[in-house]
């Protein structure tokens, strides 16, 4: 995982992102397999609504952590079964024990076997607790 921000997204970069094999699809979650390599990604050809779209918090607190990039047909077709389904919300995956929504950078796109689609994971923030007050 490339792992980004919203505070730090690398907004009009080229960044290598890492590319992921999707190995089976569950009806909710995504099942990914690092491929061990790296696309390209510049981020200065992706429209102003998709990047001011990742870079926001999203309803109930989620944020950006990072960035894939899979096979766009692929996720497309898993996503278009998450979306009847009822769990378009709940469409994530699981990376180094910890769970993530999936969401495409780009708001549109054409999907197209073979080619890799940049996906934003997204996670809940983590908020330190004020100075004096602990947590139950």
């Amino acid at each position: 995982m490339y792992r980004t921000r919203r505070t730090s997204f690398p907004q009009g970069m080229k960044v290598e992102v890492p590319c992921y094999q999707i190995n089976a699809f569950t009806g909710q979650d995504l099942d990914l397999k690092s491929e061990d390599q790296f696309t390209t990604v510049d981020f200065a050809e992706f429209d102003a609504p998709s990047i001011t779209n990742v870079m926001r918090a999203r309803p109930g607190g989620t944020e950006i952590w990072g960035l894939i990039a899979v096979d766009s047909r692929q996720f497309a077709e898993a996503f278009e079964q998450a979306v009847a389904n009822g769990m378009a919300h709940k469409f994530g995956t699981v990376l180094r024990d910890v769970w993530y929504q999936l969401v495409p950078v780009e708001l549109m796109f054409s999907p197209r076997a073979g080619e890799y689609l940049v996906i934003g994971l997204y996670h809940q923030a983590v908020h330190a607790p004020r100075p004096g007050v602990l947590r139950k």
